[in-house]
């Protein structure tokens, strides 16, 4: 992916040109805009010769009004200036066709720093919802409809896809995609079950039916655009594990011993043969050893064992 080129000023960073994810949402907003445009005047010359748009004319504008508005919230979320989406919206206009311009025009700042905060606050709580979600499958509830665990599975599903798609868009480097993921497994999947396991099942399973029956604005948005197939750049799927495997390894976690289970536990040879009887056997490689004051974070051996599980949250 060809990265953001960035001025750095005191109000935030200017973008000089956007990354390939970047151009071809900004590529497919403009041919929103300009379907729309289409729409619009066929149906005008109807109206002057006296004939009635059909309802599925109606149905049809207001899909195509929602899928710009859609994809300009997404970009913005993914750090496009809005000078930059006028671009694309008034290329559309034009009914020119899409031109990637030779200079892109200069836009107002980008607070990415305040960007990667809410998709770091996105990441945590899409976590905390499988993590509800785990604790509550894990008891086991049989008067819950199948219809509700569908509609959650689906829901997180979608907003996975969006924060991926979000972290493409912004384009994440070393200590930014920390923050969104910021510890390596085990430890993300026992953090995660620690919040849950002693919550009162009541409660667990009122915040379950909470999240089974709520969907939030931005996954029927985000939906619309994956149905009309709008999102057409690679989504960067390493920055988070899909919702099922965090659950899968949450509901793992759950099964081990409370004490077993702290997330604050450090890995050492009494603990490791019950986190692979939990979370599967790793795949072990070898680090060198810790350095004066990391051995907080260290087992007692020499090295450190690191447990490939898939990519973290």
């Amino acid at each position: 992916m060809t990265g953001t080129q960035h001025v750095v000023g005191a109000g935030g960073r200017r973008p000089v040109a956007p990354n390939a994810a970047q151009k071809a949402l900004l590529r497919r907003l403009s041919a929103v805009v300009a379907d729309t445009r289409a729409l619009l005047d066929a149906a005008r010359n109807h109206w002057e010769a006296g004939v009635l748009a059909e309802p599925s004319w109606f149905a049809r504008l207001d899909a195509l009004m929602a899928r710009g508005a859609a994809l300009a919230e997404l970009g913005h979320a993914g750090g496009i200036p809005q000078r930059w989406i006028d671009l694309a919206r008034f290329q559309g206009e034009r009914g020119t066709g899409w031109r990637t311009p030779q200079r892109w025009p200069v836009p107002q700042p980008v607070q990415r720093a305040r960007l990667i905060d809410d998709l770091a606050a996105e990441a945590r709580d899409l976590s905390d919802v499988m993590a509800v979600h785990a604790a509550y499958r894990a008891r086991a509830r049989s008067n819950e409809p199948d219809s509700q665990r569908t509609r959650i599975e689906a829901t997180a599903a979608v907003r996975h896809e969006r924060l991926t798609s979000i972290a493409a868009l912004l384009d994440l480097i070393g200590p930014e995609r920390d923050r969104i993921r910021p510890a390596p497994d085990p430890i993300w999947a026992r953090a995660l079950a620690a919040t849950v396991r002693d919550r009162d099942p009541d409660l667990l399973a009122q915040q379950w039916r909470v999240h089974a029956e709520h969907e939030p604005t931005s996954v029927a948005a985000y939906r619309l655009l994956t149905d009309y197939g709008d999102i057409d750049f690679l989504p960067d799927s390493a920055i988070a594990p899909i919702p099922a495997v965090m659950v899968e390894h949450i509901a793992a976690a759950l099964r081990l011993p409370p004490g077993l289970a702290a997330h604050d536990l450090q890995l050492g040879a009494a603990t490791d043969s019950a986190v692979i009887a939990a979370l599967g056997e790793p795949r072990c490689f070898e680090f060198p050893a810790p350095t004066p004051g990391d051995e907080q974070h260290a087992g007692a051996g020499p090295a450190l064992i690191h447990r490939d599980s898939g990519p973290s949250p």
